[in-house]
């Protein structure tokens, strides 16, 4: 059972927002009362499909010297009802090679991300690039 609802002139309504993923056979069933008999209706196909999402990275941004970490933070949205929390991982990747896996904590997930090449570096969400510059390299003195 899904849940009860009281009949109102003959009516029930019951909202239900807890149906998993996957295809549903629902009906309704009238447990009856001293004047009448129990019925039950014609079952009603329902399917629930996964909520659509967005995943979305920043960083620090900008410029960086070789050999500084920076921090990157990753978010999962519901594009419609924004009403859940996404579990799971968010994986990143750096011009199309994944380089690290995250767990998500409250649909967020943050890592620091020391050692990165020179150059620049694009997550194809492209929310968020950085630069990656050699470091600067001071004569000694002597």
């Amino acid at each position: 059972m899904i849940g009860s609802s009281t009949l109102n002139n003959g009516s029930a309504a019951l909202i239900v927002s807890t149906l998993p993923v996957g295809a549903h056979s629902i009906a309704a069933i009238y447990s009856g009362d001293a004047g009448t008999a129990t019925s039950t209706s014609p079952a009603l196909s329902q399917t629930v499909s996964k909520a659509s999402t967005a995943a979305y990275i920043t960083s620090a941004g900008g410029t960086i010297v070789f050999g500084q970490s920076v921090q990157v933070s990753g978010a999962v949205n519901q594009t419609v009802t924004r009403i859940f929390t996404a579990t799971g991982t968010l994986q990143l990747v750096d011009s199309g090679t994944p380089i690290a896996t995250l767990p998500l904590t409250g649909s967020q997930a943050t890592i620091s991300l020391p050692n990165l090449a020179v150059g620049t570096h694009v997550s194809p969400s492209c929310i968020a690039a950085m630069t990656i510059t050699p470091p600067v390299r001071r004569p000694r003195r002597r």
